[in-house]
């Protein structure tokens, strides 16, 4: 069992078991075992990284609910919590996983040089870029008397860590302003994460050995429908499924009914363990980890939030779906026949990642001609294989 430690931080998985175990009242030797951390280090985080929700009270002299004041620190776990009026203390995984990470980044920004040294750059620096000077020329004309890089400097300057600001760069001036969407992480429900997070993937070797990854792809704005993608990493093999809309609801009934399409057998062989990414439209994913009779046959992970190449495979395959429909194209017009066209050309194409085999002879060996003609694709000769809009021969509408 690993030591507990406390020079290590806390992960969103870690968080997610800390809130877990609040909520369903566990003692704080359990918490801090089942993540190797010491009871100081998990009490001074939900002291830290709780957030305290404050209510109107008719009671002047009492604000605070007196729980917190013990352990658990926290109201998660109160049941008197939806009605009472004093202040409390909640320890929710994402908000503390966002404060902390903030707090660490704000404690690693900025510049390390003393006052007496920002000065001096200062003194040097900022008439001249007044001036209209360029920072290299300021810099090269200085460099022997300058503590840092070229590259520092302009971050010192883009601080607003010198009198002359970045107006005075004329590159700046005239680039377009882009607005970086640095909002915080949906709410998410801990327990659907529970277990399911992509460092648990990672754990689980035997998971590892054979698994399918999903996606959604979408049309343009005013598309309702999108494809619901299924692709075999092991062999590079992809088909989709057309929904109706990009909802939860519609990916857990289209992968409940290629359940009962393919029957427990195969389905269980080649569906053992699915990874796909934390969009909302997989919030009901793990319904499918059991079967009508409640027997587990699937394990569901989610890849970390904004990491892509924890799925770069299927995310790779896509573009090969963007020759045919390029991307502001709707889905509207498409039919689920016209997808399976698509995919067997997609499947048909021979790739140097596969030793210039194409998916289709390897998902014909691994899979079987009986699961591909259950999902409807099938060999389309090397010469005939088109991946281009004609191949769908639809007006589609693009904006």
């Amino acid at each position: 069992m690993k030591e507990a430690t406390n020079n290590s931080h806390f992960t969103l998985r870690d968080r997610i078991k800390i809130q877990i175990g609040l909520e369903t009242g566990i003692t704080i030797k359990e918490i801090a075992d089942s993540i190797h951390f010491s009871r100081q280090k998990v009490y001074r985080e939900i002291f830290n990284n709780g957030l305290i929700k404050k209510k109107h009270s008719p009671n002047p002299l009492r604000r605070d609910c007196l729980s917190i004041s013990s352990y658990p620190f926290v109201c998660n776990n109160c049941p008197k919590k939806n009605i009472c009026i004093l202040k409390g203390r909640y320890y929710y995984a994402d908000h503390a996983h966002n404060l902390a990470s903030f707090r660490l980044h704000s404690s690693r920004s900025g510049s390390q040089l003393s006052k007496e040294q920002i000065a001096s750059i200062n003194s040097l620096v900022s008439p001249r870029l007044n001036n209209g000077q360029s920072i290299h020329h300021i810099y090269e004309d200085h460099k022997a008397e300058l503590p840092i890089c070229e590259r520092t400097l302009r971050h010192m300057v883009n601080r607003n860590e010198l009198d002359a600001k970045n107006l005075s760069l004329r590159r700046t001036v005239g680039r377009k302003l882009t607005h970086r969407n640095k909002s915080k992480l949906l709410p998410f429900d801990p327990y659907l994460l529970s277990n399911r997070m992509y460092d648990d993937f990672l754990d689980n070797e035997s998971a590892r050995t054979w698994y399918v990854e999903l996606d959604t792809v979408i049309g343009n704005i005013n598309s309702q429908k999108v494809l619901l993608t299924i692709f075999f990493p092991k062999i590079g093999f992809m088909f989709a499924r057309l929904l109706a809309a990009k909802e939860a609801a519609f990916v857990l009934t289209e992968l409940q009914s290629l359940r009962s399409l393919l029957g427990p057998k195969l389905w269980q062989k080649f569906f053992p363990v699915i990874l796909t990414d934390r969009g909302l439209e997989f919030n009901h994913l793990p319904q499918i980890e059991s079967d009508e009779a409640g027997q587990k046959t699937t394990e569901v992970y989610f890849t970390d939030a904004y990491r892509s190449n924890q799925k770069a495979g299927i995310e790779s395959n896509h573009r090969l779906i963007r020759y045919v429909i390029p991307k502001g194209t709707s889905f509207d017009s498409l039919t689920q026949n016209d997808i399976d066209i698509l995919f067997s050309n997609i499947n048909g194409l021979r790739r140097q990642s596969l030793n210039n085999s194409s998916p289709f002879e390897l998902a014909k060996k691994t899979l079987g001609l009986k699961f591909l003609s259950l999902i409807n694709i099938y060999y389309i000769p090397s010469k005939r294989i088109v991946l281009k809009p004609s191949l769908l021969n639809k007006k589609a509408t693009i904006v």
